[in-house]
């Protein structure tokens, strides 16, 4: 029996405590209900009246973690050229000074010290070809494969001797590209080639090379990238005075991304489509395409870019002002940036983004969340208030000044937010808030039911609220003078009830207890979560988490794993995943069979 536990609390994070936490492109909820995706429509800009300029781009929010290696930490050389994460998951870096391999702890050094045979140190950039050898582009016309532990020279035609080697793609038939000054080089069953450019073009130097999903290779130069090999489109003209793609990359949506020095383009016409302008890009950096999220990163000159169509952020580096020569997407999702003279930065997501007073809410001590149809996020924080997330604003909504502060929020069946303050529940649609009923105990659960509410309170046990009118339920009377903190229906119909000594499940009016003694972890249960298929996961404040399956009870606590012995909630996500917080920050378990 084995759970892993991923804790992205303050003790590893270092999550700032108080307010609305946001992970990623989610929001995790502060107290009572649960995980929502937010998603953005962003339309693509046509036309450069309508593209973002760098200059008036904000500042990322502090979002993401930036570090930075040098020479003090190992690296050759603080001009890094290119960066390749190999199919071992060996990060290979590109310098003036040699080729090094970093593998998560220390860097290993290739230069003409330590290699037998190697002569040059001076790498422009590296390429990984489907047998797993790696090609390396050096700074004057040099050619090097790399495999088994030897670097051998690889033949270059005549005329590229002295060109830089600026970056490699390969087609599905082995066939392998290099963008150089003397024009696109081919190697094909191993003999060189350099090939000649479409009618028109201004000269024979190539930026970049990429091969795009329909095996097609696109190469960047003057006037526009254009397409060189396999089935390529109707060739648009190229656009005199435009630079060259210095950067090339596939997008899902929009096939080709282009970066030159008039900015970022989208799409196989030249000077249309643009996504993003600056004045001058320079000729060094990169741009991809991040398909689990959406987002695009590009550089220019010292600085990175992230985002969507008219959504574009600058990320604070904080490292200096180093002009950027390398961009690369690793497998867990990070961002490594290569630097002329500032080293190696890599780029992480903080996972979670923090909302508190500063944004906006009444209080950092936010009680409840609850996603609502349209995308957005309703927050209770403070007394007398609500507030919605939408986007990234908080829109502040007043409630009755006797609303106090705000409980369980919850849907009801007629489309209206019903939420509690204290003892009171109240109905909010179009035409305002309205007072349904006071109860004699504070409202602490919140279930529709069949004609109405089920509602656990904190003093009068279980109720049925229909009509405006609060009853006793059929069976649940043992627990009249207790609290009810948490309301759950299992797939048998059976009502889950999360009390301070433990559960009570309620069915067909016959109550049965769980406590210490079936194998409950002990404390107050403050959430319940029921999977399709009968399993419940029982959240207790210093007790752990708890399973139970039919008559079998598994516990969970910190010798298991788990970070905090308070889980205060408990939410299935889309990853499979059950997502839960107690005290100690945010965690995850993954499901498996026991």
């Amino acid at each position: 029996m084995r759970f892993p536990f991923v804790v992205l609390g303050a003790a590893r994070r270092h999550l700032p405590i108080g307010g609305l936490v946001r992970s990623g492109d989610r929001i995790l909820r502060g107290r009572q209900q649960g995980i929502v995706a937010l998603v953005a429509v962003l339309a693509l800009s046509s036309g450069t009246a309508t593209a973002a300029t760098l200059d008036s781009l904000p500042t990322a929010p502090e979002r993401y973690v930036v570090e930075q290696w040098t020479t003090r930490d190992g690296l050759p050389q603080n001009s890094v050229t290119d960066i390749l994460q190999d199919r071992e998951g060996y990060l290979w870096i590109t310098t003036f000074g040699g080729l090094a391999r970093y593998d998560g702890r220390t860097f290993r050094i290739f230069d003409m010290d330590s290699e037998a045979g190697l002569d040059v140190a001076r790498f422009m950039s590296i390429f990984e070809d489907a047998s797993g050898a790696l090609w390396l582009g050096g700074e004057r016309g040099r050619v090097l494969r790399f495999e088994e532990g030897h670097f051998e020279d690889v033949d270059v035609p005549v005329g590229v001797g002295g060109s830089p080697i600026i970056g490699f793609a390969q087609q599905a038939d082995g066939t392998v590209w290099a963008a150089t000054k003397a024009g696109p080089v081919r190697w094909h069953d191993g003999e060189p080639t350099v090939v000649e450019l479409p009618a028109g073009a201004q000269d024979r130097e190539v930026r970049s090379i990429l091969v795009d999903a329909e095996d097609r290779v696109w190469a960047g130069i003057v006037g526009g990238p254009v397409c060189i090999s396999g089935d390529c489109p109707t060739a648009p003209p190229l656009v005199e005075g435009l630079g060259a793609a210095h950067a090339l990359a596939r997008h899902l949506e929009f096939g080709l991304l282009s970066l030159s020095r008039e900015g970022l383009a989208a799409g196989i016409v030249p000077g249309e489509g643009w996504l993003a302008e600056v004045k001058d890009a320079g000729w060094a950096g990169g741009v991809f395409h991040e398909p689990r999220t959406g987002r695009i990163w590009f550089t220019a000159y010292d600085s990175v870019y992230v985002g969507k169509p008219g959504a574009f952020e600058r990320v604070e580096l904080s490292t200096g002002k180093y002009h950027i020569r390398a961009l690369l997407l690793d497998r867990a999702g990070a961002v490594w940036v290569g630097t002329d003279g500032g080293g190696l930065l890599q780029i992480r997501d903080r996972h979670v983004q923090v909302h508190g007073e500063a944004a906006g809410l009444a209080s950092p001590s936010v009680r409840t969340v609850l996603p609502d149809p349209e995308g957005g996020l309703w927050v209770a924080a403070g007394c007398n208030v609500l507030h919605r997330l939408n986007g990234d604003a908080f829109e502040t909504h007043p409630l009755p000044s006797e609303a106090g502060c705000i409980g369980p929020m919850a849907w009801g069946e007629d489309g209206a937010l019903w939420y509690a303050g204290g003892p009171r529940l109240y109905r909010r649609d179009l035409a305002g808030d309205t007072l349904v009923a006071t109860l004699e105990s504070d409202v602490l659960a919140l279930h529709p039911s069949p004609s109405g509410w089920w509602v656990g309170t904190g003093g009068a046990g279980l109720l049925h609220l229909t009509g405006g009118v609060a009853s006793a339920v059929p069976g649940a009377e043992p627990l009249s003078a207790g609290s009810v903190r948490v309301i759950a229906r299992a797939p048998n119909g059976a009502l889950w009830l999360g009390t301070d000594a433990g559960v009570a499940i309620l069915m067909d009016g016959s109550l049965r207890r769980l406590g210490g003694e079936e194998g409950l972890g002990a404390g107050a249960v403050r959430a319940i979560h029921i999977d399709p298929d009968g399993v419940a996961w029982v959240g207790t404040y210093g007790g752990g988490l708890t399973r139970i399956d039919e008559a079998k009870v598994d516990r969970f606590g910190r010798s298991e794993g788990l970070c905090d012995h308070v889980v205060s909630a408990i939410i299935p996500g889309d990853d499979g995943a059950l997502w839960m917080n107690g005290n100690r920050g945010v965690f995850r378990v993954q499901r498996v069979s026991i």
